[in-house]
């Protein structure tokens, strides 16, 4: 009860502390705050901390430094409907009633919310050229759906890294559930980028959305189709 309560005085911190240095608007901190308080009571401060970290780590990369960086997308505060996807499925996950299916769900939304993110964020600072898959053609960085080698690694790192949670908590049979299906909800991410033609005044927060759904259901999906078990 007590590092329950702890996990809960801490995000509230961490929430204050991303608004006043604009990673989060008014709003994107209550929501914050909300998604971080339903972690840390439901799988536990650890997993706050470790969720926490991960989703930091997002935050910090959409602010870097770059004047290059700054010509293609320009630096925002996240609110609330930016954190619904990922938050959401996060939460949802960590509000049913088996909190290690709730930690494993966490992770594969984490792998797909940085494979996205470093890919989009960081592929434009390195050389390589950006493509649009269809049709073929080279394009500038920024491009939705465009797609490049610097972009493809970054994506890599990104689902990596819950991956490496993963496989220290549950085993590399896990690790590698999270792993490829962060990068199937990247892929699945790009292909609407491209295909979608709706103009919706937040088409970016429903592709992502769409995504992340498809990413926690394919990792369920692979989970007990491959009857890997140990979670309870």
């Amino acid at each position: 009860m007590i590092s329950t309560a702890v996990g809960v005085l801490c995000i509230l911190g961490i929430g204050i502390f991303l608004y006043r240095h604009q990673l989060l608007t008014r709003g994107g901190m209550a929501a914050g705050i909300t998604i971080g308080s339903a972690i840390s009571i439901r799988l536990g401060s650890l997993w706050l901390a470790l969720i926490a970290g991960l989703f930091y780590l997002a935050l910090a990369v959409t602010r870097l430094h770059s004047s290059r960086k700054s010509e293609i997308k320009p630096k925002f505060s996240r609110d609330a409907i930016d954190l619904l996807p990922v938050g959401g499925v996060v939460t949802a996950a960590s509000l049913q009633p088996h909190a290690d299916i709730g930690r494993f769900v966490a992770l594969a939304a984490m792998a797909f919310a940085l494979a996205d993110i470093l890919a989009s964020e960081l592929g434009p600072l390195t050389s390589s050229s950006a493509f649009s898959i269809y049709p073929f053609r080279r394009v500038s960085h920024g491009v939705p759906g465009a797609v490049s080698l610097g972009g493809l690694g970054f994506s890599l790192v990104g689902s990596a890294l819950p991956s490496l949670v993963a496989w220290v908590w549950r085993g590399l049979p896990l690790a590698l559930i999270v792993f490829l299906s962060g990068l199937l909800g990247s892929v699945i991410d790009t292909g609407l980028s491209i295909t979608w033609r709706p103009q919706l005044a937040r088409r970016n927060d429903f592709i992502n959305g769409v995504s992340v759904v498809a990413t926690a259901a394919v990792a369920l999906s692979l989970y007990w189709t491959l009857h890997i078990g140990g979670l309870r």
